[in-house]
């Protein structure tokens, strides 16, 4: 039987969620010895902990997404979608919480955002743009 490959957009995505979930990996080891909180988790040993588990869980599904598997295909898309909806949460709570900030503070808080959209938007529209593809195939 001749094993057929998986679509292009799903290998992508696949790379991307491997990369973004070691980049947050090192992030939260990075941020952890160096003893700084920063800005961007507002409630820091929830979020941590929440980052640091779903990072590793955006690396082992990549793993299996690439294997074709569906149920690898189906919690990356919920862990996703949970990661921006929590990342968008804590914003609007960290935005309550802090009533003024400096200038230099906020553009720092924009650009972490900008990186965690790109890091976590782009595998999630892949996957759900080549659904019907990877879902004729897969295991």
């Amino acid at each position: 039987m001749e094993k057929v490959s998986l679509p292009i957009k799903t290998k992508i995505a696949a790379w991307w969620i491997r990369i973004s979930g070691i980049i947050f990996l090192l992030f939260i080891i990075a941020t952890y010895m160096a003893g700084y909180l920063g800005p961007i988790f507002p409630f820091i040993s929830v979020s941590r902990k929440i980052i640091f588990f779903s990072s590793i869980l955006l690396i082992i599904f990549s793993f299996h997404l690439l294997k074709g598997k569906k149920w690898a295909w189906k919690i990356s898309g919920i862990l996703l979608s949970f990661l921006i909806f929590f990342w968008i949460t804590a914003g609007i709570l960290a935005d309550f919480a802090v009533y003024q900030l400096p200038t230099y503070r906020k553009v720092k808080d924009i650009s972490s955002w900008v990186i965690f959209y790109f890091l976590c938007t782009p595998p999630l529209i892949l996957l759900l743009l080549d659904r019907k593809n990877f879902w004729k195939i897969a295991t």
